[in-house]
This record gives structure tokens, C-alpha cells and sequence, in this order.
């Protein structure tokens, strides 16, 4: 029914708007009018453009609609707007309503993803630096798999070890090299593995 139909939609957290044809908002939830006052926008969404609600979009949007309407095929698009030096990173999906082979509609939902984006931010600046402080290093530093297969050094690893390469080295495996055993190597990797405890060596190679 009309009223299972609006509440449903009035439940999502999403921001969504039902378009026609002329890009007219037929119908929208609690969420996009949420989202137009956050941004102090014209809160009245019906009857109105998307254009007049959003005078913010980028021509590329509009086109997106008539994408749509042309071809039936659901879009899915981000986009960054600022609005009034606020600024919000999106994730829209647009899916037509086809009645007999025509688009009639087109259902937009918005997906406010600032905060994941932000932190994906974070994670990749923080990958940065930790890269930055292994490569520069004046300590030789590895990382080994359970099973001895070293998979990343830094280059004062290989310089200590005289290999040729990062590359060279990471074809050796701890547990079986011959070099790696005589020197100890191994068996303390196999002893911190099976303890799980720090282990603070000297070693001759």
C-alpha cells in the first residue's frame, strides 16, 4: 500500500527522492529533508527540479538522469559537494522504475560516506609513514610469514645481508636456509613462534 510504501522509505537512513521524467521530485523521506537542513537548503522538496533543490550539481548529474531515462540502467556514483563551506562526500545510487518497458521514475538514495572516506583517509596516511620509517630505518627490519617465507625487508636488511636485492631476499625462507640455521636465526624465529615471546639475540652471519 501508499502508506507500507512511505513509511518503509521514511525508515532508511538513506537520503532518497522519487524523480518523473522533468526531474520533478514526486516523493522523498525524512532523511533528505534531514539532509537539506543540515545544509539550510529549500526544505519543500515536492514538485520541485532537482536542479532547484540541488542548484549545487554539477551538469554531469543532471546528464546521469538522462542516462537513466534513456537507457533503464541503474548507476551507482560518488561525488564531493561543498554547500555553504560544508563539504560531503557521497555515495548515490540511482535505479529506474520501468512500468511496460518504460522508465517512468528514478529512485536516488544517498549514502553520506565523509566519515568513511575520512577514515580511509587516515589508514592510507598512516600505511605512509609506517612505510616511510621502515624504508629510512637505520635497523634492518623483516617481516616473516609463520611457515619461514619472508615476505618484506627494508633496505638496511639487505644491506646487512649482502643480498643483491629486497627481491633476492624474500626467496629465502628462515626456517630452511642453510645460512639462516647455522646462525641461530631459525631457531629463535621457531622459539618466539611457539612462545609468543620477545626474543633479544645476537647472531653471526
Amino acid at each position: 500500500s501508499e502508506l507500507l510504501y512511505r513509511t518503509t522509505i521514511d525508515s532508511m537512513t538513506e537520503a532518497i527522492h522519487v524523480v518523473d521524467s522533468e526531474l520533478r521530485v514526486t516523493m522523498c523521506n525524512s532523511a533528505l529533508r534531514q539532509l537539506m537542513k543540515r545544509f539550510s537548503l529549500e526544505e519543500e522538496a515536492i514538485g520541485r527540479t532537482v536542479s532547484e533543490l540541488f542548484p549545487f550539481l554539477r551538469p554531469k548529474v543532471i546528464e546521469e538522469y538522462h542516462q537513466i531515462f534513456r537507457t533503464g540502467e541503474r548507476l551507482i556514483s560518488q561525488e564531493t559537494i561543498t554547500v555553504k563551506e560544508q563539504e560531503m562526500i557521497t555515495e548515490t545510487t540511482k535505479s529506474p522504475v520501468i512500468e511496460e518497458g518504460r522508465v517512468l521514475r528514478v529512485i536516488t538514495a544517498i549514502r553520506d560516506i565523509t566519515e568513511d572516506k575520512q577514515a580511509e583517509k587516515t589508514i592510507r596516511e598512516s600505511h605512509e609513514r609506517y612505510r616511510s620509517l621502515v624504508e629510512n630505518a637505520p635497523l634492518g627490519i623483516i617481516s616473516i610469514t609463520p611457515q619461514g617465507g619472508i615476505i618484506e625487508v627494508n633496505p638496511m636488511l639487505v644491506a646487512i645481508f649482502g643480498s643483491p636485492s629486497a627481491e633476492a631476499l624474500c626467496q629465502l625462507n628462515v626456517l630452511t636456509n642453510t645460512a639462516m640455521i647455522e646462525a641461530g636465526i631459525a631457531e629463535d624465529f621457531q622459539c618466539c613462534l611457539e612462545k609468543g615471546e620477545i626474543i633479544i639475540a645476537e647472531h653471526p652471519y
